[in-house]
């Protein structure tokens, strides 16, 4: 084998031991980690609050009539 993964044991890592990749993930609830593989097959350690920091602020978007209007004519042009 060439890697080993598992998860929730709340320390996220990756490490060569003897030749394998050992990668935790970690866990979402109280460490707030997880690991994503990248399109070229590199794996990588994302920690929630690091990332959160990163992201843009999205605000809402001002609309000119009602919302209930909007969501209106959403209904009405979809296929039913």
């Amino acid at each position: 084998m060439d890697g080993v993964i598992c998860g929730h044991i709340h320390c996220a890592q990756m490490r060569d031991i003897d030749g394998v990749t050992y990668v935790n993930t970690g866990d979402w609830v109280d460490s707030l980690t997880g690991v994503v593989e990248h399109m070229d097959g590199s794996l990588e350690i994302i920690r929630w609050l690091e990332l959160k920091a990163r992201l843009p602020t999205i605000t809402a978007p001002i609309f000119k009539e009602p919302k209930s209007a909007i969501i209106n004519e959403f209904l009405e042009s979809s296929p039913r």
